[in-house]
């Protein structure tokens, strides 16, 4: 029997509905099928990454890693971007293929398809795993974030504020050219020089450091300086270098590449030289913007960027769209620095001139047309044509009227971090870069071998200008020339590189500019009848003052500090802080303050200061209420130091006008609700000062401060409060 029997004319067929439930399973295989996607492409891809930087870099520190992943990448060199393209990316991206067509092709044997999506997400997420701890064990993350979540005192202990130090220059001016070397070490000399090679691969600048300053100590040796943590990469050797400092910035930083400033509180070569009246250019063949050296140069120093952008712009190029390795090689750099240093000394102020070279970059370098085959290594005919450009130009610079009065530095700016190409070299030999001085304008004090870093270049750079540096020491650094010791010689490479690797408040400080702002802070507007400027914080980020611990403010005028004073805030029951800070604790010096907010740990140890902000607050308008200074009513007041052995601690203040004072007393507390309040009445000793001494142990002995509120009995009866203090029983105080 068939449908025309029933008659049925118009019968269409409908395509069978599909239950939720088919349509949900259909859904979820292709989500699986997308998620293993992901897993097959990361495990071809970090185990490739992986491998790629272990035979590309050498040495490679976890700093220098967080560091570029927080800077922008403008600048990189194409060639190192294709190979990791080639390399890692289009490998992963063609495994990651093949397994989607093996899908396709067996979609429709559910069991099949299920055994080799579930095995190869299986096996992805194995093969992940462990590259994932081979880096964490190869880079030491564990002992890094160690580092990261303790604060040391070693950094802020042996810093010397270069702000601070009374330099005194030559009343002529010698002019700098300081030359960064891409990737030069010592070790490329022969033995017998000093090096570790068995063929001297730098024979020029072998000879031009045996017969120049290199600090060896008149032995017939290189000598160079050793690279510490945070000075690793060109950006943090620069810095270091010229700075004095490592490059350390906190795991929980902002991105530099969004600050207008790079290590605002720092104080750098450029600093100085600027404040002498120096005129300064930063010369590279390469872009300047990347790894932050535009903004740092320009932050400290005003430099004018001699770089790849700066000469394609302006067609001095062979070609418009010229471009090879990381922006022109060598040969037109040194022809570009001739013609930049003309200019500059038809200038009537001195110059300070600082060139960075790259064709010595890893991996294996950038061969240029005055290359030669002296060996098979193509990396080390690099090196050897480097070597001569760097001798042919010094014989240049010799021929010029400006030379006598200038000093030339040369100097690696970190070890090569080529893969390889050390290899041989005995793992017991210290290497160092190369380090040359030219024509300083100083002699050693002793003629000794001296164990130094790149950070020791930063004073010794300037003291072979003929700079006078009391002390001798500038940052964390040491001047050569004199008989001090340098950090490494007094600490040893183990415990200064450890030490340098740790959390350091001073550096907190120092990057206060780039630290992430992790709470808002509003400045109220300067009462010139109180002298006063309140500060309120709100929206306060990651922690819960009160419970982690207390929020402070540090505000201080000067660089040194020296005239810092800390505030602590109050809560106001609406998620904001205030605090008011007082013109009188700076002497009414009037101008632009900087105010760090910092959280104050009250469960560590030693009660450290976390920074979560920095604002700058102007005090003293020209309005402000102030008499002159002999005729000021002006207070002081002070504490002394916590007496354990008596539990007591003394309160100390001072007036200058005591006509309408009968008395001073103080009301001492520590809980919010004031149920420990006690109030002592100040005796006036024959040098007129109140002093009155508080026993904490009729208090909580615990971190939180004491809120000290400061009273003046006048002699009508009527008392009136003049400030509220704060006082800490630990090695921070108010």
């Amino acid at each position: 029997m068939s449908y025309t029997d029933y008659r049925v004319t118009d019968m269409q067929w409908l395509p069978p509905v599909k239950s939720a439930k088919v349509k949900g399973k259909k859904i979820a295989k292709n989500v699986l099928l997308v998620l293993a996607s992901i897993l097959v492409f990361l495990a071809a891809y970090f185990p490739l990454t992986y491998r790629w930087a272990q035979t590309t870099w050498s040495d490679l520190t976890i700093q220098e890693i967080l560091y570029h992943l927080m800077m922008p990448a403008e600048g990189t060199a194409t060639g190192m971007v294709m190979q990791h393209i080639t390399r890692c990316l289009v490998p992963a991206i063609l495994i990651t293929a093949a397994f989607v067509v093996v899908m396709i092709i067996i979609r429709n044997k559910p069991t099949a398809a299920f055994f080799v999506k579930g095995g190869a997400a299986a096996i992805a997420g194995i093969i992940i795993a462990n590259t994932v701890a081979a880096f964490w064990k190869e880079m030491d993350v564990t002992e890094y974030m160690d580092s990261q979540s303790n604060y040391s005192s070693f950094i802020d202990n042996n810093y010397v504020d270069p702000a601070s130090v009374n330099l005194t220059f030559p009343e002529q001016k010698r002019n700098l050219i300081y030359i960064f070397l891409e990737s030069m070490e010592n070790t490329f000399a022969d033995k017998g020089s000093g090096g570790a090679f068995d063929e001297n691969v730098i024979p020029e600048l072998t000879e031009i450091s045996l017969e120049n300053e290199n600090f060896s100590g008149g032995h017939t040796q290189l000598n160079g300086g050793v690279v510490m943590n945070g000075a690793t990469w060109t950006m943090g050797a620069m810095f270091a270098h010229t700075c004095g400092l490592p490059l350390s910035i906190s795991i929980d930083g902002n991105a530099m590449s969004t600050q207008d400033e790079f290590f605002p509180g720092a104080t750098a070569i450029g600093d100085i030289l600027e404040e002498e009246g120096y005129s300064q250019s930063l010369l590279l063949g390469s872009d300047a913007t990347f790894g932050g050296r535009r903004l740092y140069f320009e932050s400290h120093g005003n430099y004018q960027m001699r770089d790849y952008y700066y000469y394609k712009d302006n067609g001095m190029l062979p070609s418009s769209d010229y471009k090879v390795w990381w922006g022109y090689e060598d040969m037109y750099l040194f022809e570009n620095a001739k013609t930049e240093l003309t200019e500059l000394a038809s200038k009537d102020e001195p110059f300070n001139l600082t060139m960075l070279t790259a064709d010595t970059h890893f991996e294996d370098g950038y061969v240029c047309s005055l290359c030669q085959n002296d060996t098979d290594d193509q990396y080390s005919n690099v090196y050897r044509c480097s070597s001569r450009q760097v001798s042919e130009f010094l014989d240049w610079c010799s021929q010029q009227e400006w030379y006598d009065n200038t000093t030339i530095v040369l100097a690696g700016d970190h070890l090569t971090m080529d893969g390889n190409f050390c290899d041989n070299v005995d793992e017991d030999y210290q290497r160092t870069v190369y380090t040359t001085i030219i024509n300083g304008a100083a002699e050693p004090e002793e003629e000794i071998y001296r164990e130094y870093t790149t950070m020791d270049l930063f004073p010794t750079t300037l003291a072979a200008m003929g700079v006078e540096i009391p002390g001798d020491r500038l940052a964390l650094g040491t001047n050569l020339y004199s008989s001090t010791n340098t950090l490494l010689e007094i600490y040893g490479y183990e415990e200064l590189n450890s030490n340098l690797q740790a959390k350091s408040e001073l550096m907190t400080e120092l990057t206060a500019g780039i630290v992430d702002q992790t709470c808002d802070i509003n400045v109220m507007p300067f009462d010139s009848q109180t002298n006063t400027v309140q500060l309120i914080v709100s929206n306060v980020k990651g922690i819960t003052p009160g419970v982690d611990g207390e929020l402070c403010v540090k505000v201080y005028k000067e660089s040194d500090q020296s005239d810092l004073v800390k505030y602590w805030f109050e809560d106001r029951g609406d998620g904001s802080y205030i605090c008011t800070v007082n013109f009188a604790d700076f002497d009414f010096n009037a101008g632009s303050y900087t105010a760090i907010v910092a959280i104050n740990d009250t469960n560590s140890m030693h009660a450290r200061d976390y920074t979560i902000g920095a604002v700058a607050v102007e005090m003293g308008d020209g309005t402000a209420n102030v008499e002159t200074p002999d005729t000021a009513d002006s207070f002081g007041f002070g504490t002394t130091e916590f007496d354990y052995s008596s539990g007591n601690f003394e309160i100390n203040y001072t007036k200058s006008d005591r006509s309408n004072l009968a008395g001073v007393q103080f009301a001492v507390w520590k809980q919010e609700d004031q149920s420990d309040l006690h109030w002592y009445p100040a005796e006036l000793g024959d040098d007129g000062v109140y002093r009155v001494l508080v026993n904490a142990f009729d208090y909580a002995f615990d971190d939180r401060p004491f809120y000290i509120d400061i009273y003046e009995v006048l002699n009508d009866g009527s008392s009136k409060m003049i400030n509220r203090e704060y006082y800490r029983i630990s090695d921070e105080q108010s």
